[in-house]
């Protein structure tokens, strides 16, 4: 009986003490979450600086059509040059995370989901999208993006 007892105490206990790493877990992925949401509205704003803002300074981006670009100011210098291209006016990239799964400790998490990419203009329309992966890290700065990975698949 007394093992029952140690068993049903130690179960307790730990079932305690997972409590507050759930919701750790959990407000970590609401604030991903709110930061890609930021992240959307800055593209479709075309706002190169707060598009930026979620990035780490040595993040790395491999985009949907192969190419690549190193580092926060890499990743904004494209952003811009698909803005300022004359046969597009409208130009919107929305990323829908699917899952996000947290590090043992804290610090790194792992995001995957879809997203769509729409341009509109002279051209005509565009549409096109599929899937993707983000690293993030936690740090000084909060919650940054420090790898993406793009996949066309439509």
């Amino acid at each position: 009986m007394r093992m029952v007892r140690g068993g049903v105490f130690a179960w307790m206990v730990a079932a305690s003490m997972g409590a507050p790493a759930a919701a750790h877990q959990e407000d970590a992925r609401l604030t991903i979450r709110a930061l890609r949401q930021e992240n959307n509205r800055a593209i479709a704003a075309h706002d190169l600086n707060a598009i930026g803002a979620i990035y780490s300074d040595k993040a790395v981006f491999v985009w949907s059509d192969g190419s690549s670009a190193v580092g926060k100011q890499a990743m904004v210098e494209t952003f811009g040059e698909d803005f300022a291209d004359p046969r597009w006016s409208s130009v919107v990239f929305t990323r829908t995370p699917v899952t996000i799964v947290l590090g043992a400790a804290g610090d790194r998490a792992f995001e995957t989901g879809t997203w769509i990419g729409d341009k509109r203009g002279q051209a005509g329309k565009l549409s096109y999208g599929g899937s993707y992966s983000a690293h993030w890290i936690k740090g000084a700065a909060g919650w940054q993006i420090c790898g993406e990975l793009y996949v066309k698949l439509r």
